[in-house]
């Protein structure tokens, strides 16, 4: 079972991804992204569908300023 705890390191790196990519603040994309990264997550999410590089398309074809 995944803890609280366990997702922090995932969310916390949201802004720093947004800095990165030159956005003043997080979007969704962020924490979603950050929460791939973390090992703890990237397996039920990726049972779910979700993938890094889904979101990153997503991203692209909804014109978002991450890509």
């Amino acid at each position: 079972m995944i803890q609280a705890s366990d997702l922090e390191a995932g969310l916390a790196a949201a802004p720093a991804a947004a800095e990165a990519d030159g956005l003043a603040e997080a979007g969704t994309e962020q924490p979603l992204l950050g929460l791939l990264t973390d090992g703890v997550a990237v397996a039920p999410l990726e049972q779910l569908g979700v993938s890094r590089d889904k979101v990153l398309a997503q991203s692209a074809d909804a014109g978002s300023p991450l890509t």
